[in-house]
């Protein structure tokens, strides 16, 4: 087994981190960076100057008028009302509300420089929005949910060359947003003219040059540096010859007849349009990643993030001179991965957030045109929530990337939370169009993509595995850690994460290496390492820059779990990363005899067992909680003990058990972060189990049982080996129908006492209850039409009156091939058929519990705060037992450090308020 010198990381960081950073939502309004949800909305309300003589900048939306200014001043996101657990058993979702505080300004009409009246700031509740839980999931509408992370070409410049009729080449130039029109500059196989694609409209590439307000003259000396320089032959000399637009304004009108036909041609129309279509911020976005690429590329400084003339310029320039003329420049390996980001589950939210706030600013516009003026309006009246909402919802429900969690067993669920998918849009849209080098493996993927895990069918190359050490950076490349080299020794202490494009630059050695463990020194003169351009190539020790971190950061999790993966053969290897995945949970769990290692730190991130968060002492353990209490005690009774209920019989979303034993005793004495409970496919000493140690006797039949073996055992079928537990899920609905209701019942015709014998008064199943098919599980009669009755029919009908022709036995039974046992039951009733008395009856009960509760929580919070003051000699005769008069207090202390103390004790005895009052509501 592998001792790791390199820590494995957090495994579910890819999701977690990026979403924490778009929520932002622990960060004050003042700290919050220009990122994620507040960079959305700071793009969708931009800063600009509203009052003429004033230097205050804004962030708003104007009326057609301008006479209405709707005002950004920030958002919050509240905790969720109800828990992970709570929301999958009442099939809600898992998220908080997102309010955003606005401010409506009104200016006066004829003087815009004098605000008439300002309302607000009001905060506008504009939706739900999802959370992430804690094991980097999302619980919409009761089912657990991951968004798949998307491997996309990075938004820039890219150059191209390819053969065309036999031995002519073309060559191109595409400067690719991550929102906005497509720019490509192309010159023909015989190298005669430069076109330019706007989208899809050809034009001659100096069209667009003068377009941008450049003549002739300027264009060839910004090109070449004087006219005279030009050769007469160039391509550029050629296209300017073929251009019949000679002034930037005939360009402009060119671009805007070609781009827009049949619309009626005005200048300056034509100006704000193609100005709009490329230089505006409105519409065409580079992205951080595509503005970095670019300046990286065509070595540029450049800060805006849409198009400038200098990149259209310095982008036209590399292609004639640099990459057709001199042939010093390089055209781009898009299969390289310092050409492609991941585009994580933080980024595809804030598309669609952004999409949602533009349709609200939209409609917020439309209302401002048509509302009253006269009237007192505030921002509430301008906005629909719904409209932000609906959007955000769509995405959950219906984008492809965002996908049932596969539950099957713990391994599979953090490969599909690590899975990375050029599918999608933005992404190969067929996949029967997508060629063998999107799919191939590649020398950039080493560290980063596993060359191994990748589906065996139509989806082959195309979705693939983050490696275990593989992490995506705030820009969205991939990077990997390597031992800084130094002199020819290793430097264990300097982990760096690097890039595919910044490896490049440097010689790496692969991780097998012979290195002396305690000093870092080769222990051979020299070694293989790799190169620029991916090359294997013999090198001395001294030349070596970086070293590998381990042999198992090439492979993904499900690859790092096979013992001896270097002696396997390719084939069998990626059938066995997969199939690993589809193993269910075994009714009787067992560690693997020969592991890897990677066990342990698969069920450390897989979120399937409890933990404590706290060091203590086990104080009480049963088959559904362990309670323990704290080693360090806290000024209140509930900061003491911490209850942990474990899940018990849990439906998974592929019919699998999840279900929790505790693994720990009463009495016994727990560190923070200790396991205190095991889970599916997890033995008790923490190990990922997804099968059996099978002792086998092989032979081999004339070669026919090769690579394709099964064993037969009877005894494995009589021990339960490989007896799994599955949960099935079924339901009926009693509805109005035309001859009346249906009705749930025990009461059913033609049934025997037999039958019956399981199912309550009310006709449903009890709890325990073991079932084979046929047998009903829930009773139900429906109303049925009068028909003409058969013999049996009449003499029942004469035996037990109408009661046995008027209805239907409709029970729901147990289908063909399901036994087993009853787990659970659910009733939803529909308010208005609940018993008033008893509606009544439960609400005094629960608010009863929860006003005793309060009362406690704030008799020992004042005593305790009393208590303080006492110890500083205060007076404390005016403290009530209250909020109000604990903050009172407060605001009447001098003392820096007692004020410090007491405050904090006043926000954990508000925080357990309103805990309670949250229990209060959920019940």
């Amino acid at each position: 087994m592998e001792k790791f010198r390199v820590g494995i990381p957090d495994l579910l960081e890819i999701q977690k981190e990026p979403y924490e950073r778009f929520l932002q939502k622990d960060v004050t309004p003042e700290a919050r960076v220009e990122t994620g949800l507040e960079a959305v909305l700071r793009k969708v309300f931009p800063q600009k100057k509203v009052f003429p003589g004033k230097d205050d900048q804004l962030r708003v939306i104007e009326s057609d008028d301008g006479v209405l200014l709707l005002e950004y001043l920030d958002y919050s996101i509240e905790d969720p009302i109800e828990d992970e657990r709570e929301c999958m058993e009442k099939g809600t979702t898992f998220g908080g509300r997102f309010k955003v505080r606005f401010r409506l300004i009104k200016r006066k009409k004829d003087e815009p420089d004098k605000i008439e009246k300002i309302r607000g700031p009001q905060e506008v509740y504009l939706g739900l929005i999802p959370l992430m839980t804690g094991r980097g999931t999302f619980i919409i509408n009761g089912i657990e949910r991951t968004i798949v992370n998307q491997i996309v070409r990075c938004p820039g410049v890219y150059f191209k060359e390819e053969e065309e009729f036999g031995q002519l080449t073309s060559y191109s130039a595409r400067i690719l947003p991550a929102h906005g029109l497509w720019l490509e500059f192309y010159v023909d196989a015989q190298h005669k003219c430069l076109f330019a694609f706007l989208g899809k409209k050809k034009i001659l590439g100096t069209t667009i040059m003068k377009a941008l307000g450049y003549s002739e003259t300027e264009i060839l000396t910004l090109l070449y540096g004087s006219p005279d320089k030009v050769p007469q032959d160039s391509v550029i000399m050629e296209t300017l010859r073929r251009d019949e637009a000679k002034t930037p304004e005939e360009a402009l009108k060119r671009i805007y007849l070609e781009m827009r036909p049949g619309y009626p041609l005005i200048e300056k129309e034509a100006r704000t349009f193609f100005h709009k279509q490329f230089f505006s911020s409105e519409q065409y976005d580079l992205s951080t990643a595509g503005r970095m690429q670019i300046n990286k590329k065509l070595s540029l400084n450049i800060k805006e993030l849409h198009l400038t003339a200098e990149d259209v310029l310095a982008t036209v320039r590399y292609l004639l001179i640099d990459i057709i003329e001199k042939r010093t420049g390089s055209t781009d390996d898009i299969d390289h991965l310092g050409n492609k980001r991941v585009r994580t589950a933080a980024e595809l939210m804030s598309e669609r957030v952004h999409e949602g706030m533009v349709r609200l600013v939209h409609f917020a516009r439309e209302r401002m045109a048509i509302i009253d003026k006269t009237q007192d309006i505030s921002p509430q009246e301008i906005l629909n929530s719904r409209i932000f909402s609906t959007v955000v919802e769509e995405f959950f429900a219906r984008n492809q990337l965002s996908q049932f969690l596969d539950q099957i067993n713990p391994l599979s669920e953090l490969t599909h939370k690590r899975r990375l998918t050029a599918v999608g849009e933005g992404g190969v849209k067929e996949r029967k169009r997508a060629g063998f080098e999107v799919r191939d493996v590649h020398y950039t993927h080493f560290g980063r993509i596993c060359p191994i895990e990748t589906p065996e069918g139509a989806n082959v190359g195309l979705i693939n595995s983050l490696t275990v050490y593989g992490k995506v950076n705030e820009l969205g490349f991939i990077e990997t850690p390597y031992f800084r080299v130094e002199n020819g020794r290793v430097l264990f202490d300097r982990i760096e994460y690097i890039s595919a494009d910044v490896e490049d630059n440097y010689v790496v050695a692969p991780p097998d290496v012979p290195v002396d463990p305690d000093t870092g020194k080769f222990l051979t003169e020299r070694v293989k390492a790799r190169v620029r351009g991916g090359n294997l190539e013999e090198v001395d020790v001294k030349d070596v820059q970086f070293v590998g971190v381990s042999p198992k950061q090439m492979v993904s999790l499900s690859a790092s779990l096979i013992p001896f993966l270097e002696h396997n053969d390719s084939n069998r290897a990626l059938m066995g990363s997969n199939m690993q995945r589809q193993a269910v949970p075994l009714l009787r769990t067992e560690p693997p005899l020969v592991r890897t290692g990677m066990e342990r730190f698969i069920v450390r991130d897989a979120g399937v067992v409890m933990k404590a968060k706290y060091a203590g002492k086990v104080v009480s353990v049963d088959g559904s909680k362990v309670v323990i209490e704290r080693d360090e005690k806290g000024h209140f009774p509930w900061e003491h003990r911490d209850t942990y209920y474990l899940q018990t019989f849990r439906r998974t979303n592929q019919d699998t058990c999840f279900h929790q034993k505790p693994v720990v005793s009463r009495g016994e004495h727990v560190e923070a972060g200790q396991m205190i409970s095991d889970g599916p496919a997890v033995s008790r000493d923490g190990l990922l189990s997804l099968g059996r140690n099978l002792l086998v006797a092989f032979m081999p039949w004339h070669g026919y049982n090769f690579e394709d073996a099964i064993i037969l055992s009877e005894r494995l079928v009589k021990d339960d080996t490989f007896t799994s537990i599955h949960i099935e899920e079924f339901e009926t609905i009693a509805q109005e129908t035309e001859l009346g209701p249906e009705e749930i019942t025990a009461d059913l015709p033609n049934v025997s006492e037999e039958e019956l014998k399981d199912l309550d008064k009310n006709g449903i199943i009890r709890i325990g209850a073991e079932v084979k098919p046929g047998d009903i599980l829930v009773g139900k009669i429906t109303p049925k039409g009068e028909s003409e009755l058969s013999p049996e029919e009449k003499l029942l009908h004469v035996i037990f009156g109408e009661k046995a022709r008027d209805v239907a036995n409709t029970s729901l039974v147990v289908p063909p091939g399901i036994y087993g046992v009853v787990v659970n039951i659910r009733k939803y009733l529909p308010s208005e058929k609940i018993p008033e008395s008893e509606v009544k009856q439960e609400t005094e009960r629960i608010e009863k519990e929860a006003s005793e509760r309060k009362r406690i929580v704030k008799k020992i919070v004042t005593d305790t705060i009393r208590d303080k003051l006492a110890r500083h000699k205060l007076p404390s005769r005016k403290l009530v037992a209250s909020v109000e008069g604990w903050e009172r207090i407060l605001r009447s202390l001098d003392d820096g450090a007692l004020k410090q103390d007491i405050a904090r004790i006043i926000k954990v005895g508000k925080s357990e308020l309103e805990r309670i009052d949250r229990d209060q509501k959920n019940n």
